[in-house]
């Protein structure tokens, strides 16, 4: 095995951590399929979901020290490569079965293809775009890890502002510079642009803690609609200007996720409740999912109803969402949960969160 584990390392399983994971479930599903508001306003703020699973994830992994942090990492990466595996077969079985979704596989030949898919992270196919997250975190695992190694991490701080500067410059601001990198107009969300300073973000607010717990959480709340209003604001000067060229990334939603994030600290000694038990296995189902569903969802429509067409892209997303939450809740209390208490900071498992 290239990465020998140890047998038991110190968990560190919080409720609160479970129950952010399962409210972020419909912004997931609304950034994707829409929200029928009108105007596209719900959409645009639930951009910050998958910043925050990613602060969230560094958050965890990437606390403590030498072997164990070493061992957490060992761990996400073996976790994450067995989950991306499960899903790239899973989704190229669905294509491959479906006709409609068949693709014409002379893209293959496409060197351009190839390199989005690999180095940003972009997925080709009709089922499956959002395995780019688990990409992008399967990825900046093993880079952190070999960073860990070389105690680059003792300087994280440095890099993490290097990547931030960046994932702005090279997204949403992208137009504004007139970023051109190999025929490039922007650099859309993979490892480097998310991932990796998201959860050296993560690591961040962990050494943080002891002055981010002693913040009341009706600030974080405060902190979150701040956070919104800059989302709106940064759309509406970028798209008035003509420099908007990407919009999958807002410098609101860093501070949204971290509002969020906040709320995880600040709530950290809840008890544990149904929706905290079942949290965060939830919203992996749901990840897993929720691009199919709407997938077959939509192709069932158009071979039955198409009539109606219009009107499921309009709630898709709260269709999607609801569809989800009854399949992720079936399949989260049929797999019993491996871990069903909070632990003592002493007492040890065989897995990290």
């Amino acid at each position: 095995m290239i990465f020998p584990l140890k047998k038991r390392i110190k968990l560190e399983y919080v409720q609160s951590a479970e129950l952010i994971k399962f409210l972020l479930i419909p912004f997931v599903c609304f950034w994707a399929y829409g929200f029928p508001d009108g105007i596209g306003l719900v959409e645009l703020l639930s951009g910050f979901a998958a910043p925050a699973f990613f602060i969230i994830s560094g958050y965890f992994t990437l606390s403590g020290e030498g072997a164990e942090r070493s061992e957490r990492l060992k761990r996400a990466i073996i976790r994450d490569a067995l989950f991306f595996g499960i899903l790239l077969i899973g989704y190229l079985a669905m294509i491959l079965l479906v006709p409609m979704f068949r693709p014409d596989f002379s893209i293959f030949r496409s060197k351009r293809l190839w390199f989005n898919f690999l180095i940003l992270n972009v997925w080709p196919l009709s089922i499956g775009e959002t395995i780019w997250f688990i990409q992008s975190l399967l990825y900046a695992n093993i880079i952190l890890f070999f960073a860990d190694k070389i105690h680059l991490l003792k300087h994280y701080k440095i890099v993490l502002a290097v990547l931030a500067a960046f994932m702005l410059l090279s997204g949403e601001f992208a137009g504004v510079i007139g970023l051109n990198i190999l025929g490039y107009g922007f650099i859309p969300g993979g490892f480097l642009t998310r991932a990796l300073p998201y959860m050296l973000l993560g690591m961040l607010l962990k050494e943080k803690y002891d002055f981010l717990k002693k913040v009341p959480f009706w600030v974080y709340l405060i902190l979150f609609v701040i956070g919104g209003g800059l989302v709106v604001g940064e759309y509406y000067l970028l798209f008035i200007s003509g420099k908007l060229v990407y919009s999958g990334h807002l410098f609101g939603y860093g501070i949204m996720a971290i509002a969020v994030c906040g709320l995880m600290i600040a709530w950290d000694e809840m008890l544990i409740n149904p929706i905290s038990y079942f949290g965060g296995r939830c919203a992996k189902i749901v990840y897993a999912i929720h691009n199919p569903i709407y997938n077959f969802l939509l192709l069932l429509i158009l071979l039955n109803n198409p009539n109606q067409i219009n009107n499921f892209v309009m709630f898709g997303g709260c269709i999607v969402c609801f569809a989800c939450l009854i399949l992720s809740a079936i399949l989260a209390f049929i797999v019993p949960v491996r871990v069903d208490r909070p632990l003592d900071p002493d007492e040890m498992v065989d897995d990290d969160i």
